[in-house]
């Protein structure tokens, strides 16, 4: 026999929620293309969920631009602070 749950109750102790780690929800919009690239990936990687899709391409994604280009040249590259060399 199960217990019977009353709605908008926490049943977890204080104890128990500190150690959960915590999540972060957000909001992304697609236009048509990424939409497109989006149900592609889906359909080829046969993952019916938007956001498992999204995190698995993300983390292939970002591993391959890693190891093609490396941390220190990818950083070098997107540094906002970054001048650009004079010509001689």
């Amino acid at each position: 026999m199960s217990i019977k749950k009353e709605p908008f109750r926490t049943y977890t102790l204080e104890e128990e929620r500190k150690w959960k780690p915590k999540q972060d929800t957000m909001t992304v919009r697609l236009n048509e293309q990424e939409r497109y690239n989006l149900m592609k990936a889906k359909k080829l990687l046969n993952i019916p969920s938007d956001s498992k899709a999204l995190k698995f391409v993300f983390k292939v994604g970002l591993e391959n631009l890693i190891n093609t280009f490396g941390e220190e040249t990818l950083a070098y590259l997107f540094n906002p602070k970054r001048v650009k060399l004079s010509e001689k």
